[in-house]
């Protein structure tokens, strides 16, 4: 598989665990209805987040290097590398990311986003890699 397929499979990974994660703050900050605009601040913090952590160069050598029978194995080391990051920032940031039980939440669904995720979409990489995508011919 080349390595355009997996650089964007990696972006729509990164894109769909900011969008998540944008979601998920707002549902722990209990902010009410947000607009289309909040949620959208709220995922450029995350891609910020992100990086500023070093998971997102992480998350794209792990993508791109990991490929054939190793490519199983990226659902598994993606939380990780999640959680290894997440704990980076609460590093950095003074006074930690979010108060201690909201923290603890974050770190389980967001361990489990990013495990669904990073599946699905290494899922739909072996799906391509084994043949392509299925076209509407093919449903009839």
């Amino acid at each position: 598989m080349s390595y355009g397929y997996r650089f964007g499979a990696w972006l729509v990974e990164m894109f769909a665990e900011a969008l998540s994660f944008s979601i998920l703050a707002i549902v722990i900050s209990h902010a009410g209805f947000p607009t289309v605009r909040d949620i959208a601040a709220l995922t450029v913090a995350a891609f910020t987040c992100f990086g500023i952590s070093g998971y997102v160069i992480t998350t794209l050598v792990m993508r791109l290097a990991l490929h054939g029978s190793w490519s199983h194995r990226y659902p598994v080391i993606a939380p990780i590398l999640f959680l290894a990051h997440f704990e980076v920032m609460n590093v950095l940031v003074p006074g930690g990311l979010l108060d201690t039980r909201n923290r603890l939440v974050f770190r389980v669904i967001g361990f489990g986003v990013v495990l669904v995720v990073a599946t699905a979409i290494s899922l739909v990489l072996e799906r391509i890699e084994k043949g392509g995508l299925p076209s509407r011919a093919d449903n009839a």
